[in-house]
């Protein structure tokens, strides 16, 4: 194999943005009226989107996607305002990101503005990215292929030379989808016994982890 393409997931991966989220979904509740959640509580449902967590909470929007879809953009606009209060990289991500001389890029589910006002924030913005995908890039997202086909398309790279690196659920299965490698990590917010059942190619406690792992590839 040779390595040419890394692609990163976001939240969880790169960046550590649950303290943000977890405050944003707790206003939210609040002025719904609704009991608040824990850290622990939250942090399983980001690799997933919070949609689980919004089903459950307000069974009212199963059978009603216009009332979903309306209180999902309520939440987005009260995260907005607080996701730039607590962000962090993963430790070792910089230093992975400034020596690695492939190429890199994201593709998450999170809506795209935010991680660029994120990137920005953390000056990872000037970095070469092939390209960055989020939730509303295009008209599908993760666990769809299509994200992944567009990154290696711009890459210019075949899916045996990619690797994905994930925390979640739709990475590991899009990555599949998409043919490419998934890389698990332990560290993030999804259960890595699960990203292993579902295909898992490796799994990496921690950046230096996966450093090695890509220098024994490339």
């Amino acid at each position: 194999m040779e390595l040419k393409l890394l692609i990163f997931d976001f939240d969880g991966t790169l960046v550590h943005t649950a303290p943000d989220i977890h405050e944003a979904i707790n206003e939210f509740l609040e002025s719904k009226n609704k009991p608040t959640l824990t850290y622990e509580d939250v942090v399983p449902e980001i690799g997933m989107g919070l949609v689980t967590l919004f089903k459950n909470t307000f069974p009212e929007t199963n059978t009603n996607e216009k009332l979903f879809r309306s209180m999902v953009e309520e939440f987005v606009s009260m995260y907005e305002r607080r996701h730039l209060h607590n962000p962090s990289l993963f430790e070792g991500a910089q230093e992975l990101l400034n020596t690695w001389k492939g190429q890199i890029a994201i593709i998450s589910n999170k809506k795209e503005k935010h991680v660029h006002s994120l990137l920005k924030h953390l000056n990872l913005d000037t970095l070469p990215w092939v390209d960055i995908i989020g939730g509303d890039t295009l008209d599908v997202s993760k666990p769809h292929a299509k994200p992944f086909q567009q990154v290696l398309q711009k890459a210019d790279c075949s899916p045996e030379k990619a690797l994905m690196i994930g925390d979640g659920e739709p990475d590991i299965v899009g990555s599949l989808n998409a043919q490419i490698k998934p890389v698990a990590v332990s560290f993030g917010y999804g259960d890595v016994k699960k990203l292993q059942s579902l295909g898992a190619w490796k799994t990496v406690d921690n950046f230096f982890e996966l450093r090695d792992l890509v220098n024994s590839l490339s």
